[in-house]
């Protein structure tokens, strides 16, 4: 369940974004985040793989379609290995890294863009279909 909960402070919740049409995280083009050092793979020779060459070298592009993407299917098998009662864990985990992410990074810059604003700012009329 650690692990879980550090891949996804350290690199999910960086470099994912939601993509409403698809139901999916999808990852950045552009990583916010700072790259997670991995080890490598295990190399291991073809015939272990999927059978073949030819069977890996098919399997292997449809992963790199996958690779980039977190749906709802992750979530389920994420929670089927981990089971139901580290859920809570997971989520609480997660909500303080959120939490300590807007108070220590979020909140300075906010006041300080606040502080640069004019005093006499106002929001748009909700003529204008602005809603403030």
């Amino acid at each position: 369940a650690f692990h879980i909960i550090s891949e996804c402070a350290s690199d999910f919740l960086p470099n994912y974004t939601f993509n409403a049409s698809t139901n999916r995280f999808v990852r950045c083009v552009i990583e916010f985040g700072e790259p997670v050092p991995r080890d490598n793979p295990p190399s291991q020779q073809l015939h272990w793989l999927y059978g073949d060459k030819r069977l890996t070298v098919a399997y292997g592009a449809y992963h790199a379609n996958c690779s980039k993407i977190f749906g709802i299917r992750h979530a389920i098998a994420t929670l089927n290995v981990l089971g139901p009662e580290n859920l809570s864990l997971i989520i609480d985990e997660l909500l303080t890294h959120l939490q300590l992410k807007i108070d220590n990074v979020l909140v300075p810059y906010v006041s300080e863009l606040l502080g640069a604003m004019p005093p006499n700012s106002k929001c748009p009329l909700y003529d204008y279909k602005v809603s403030g």
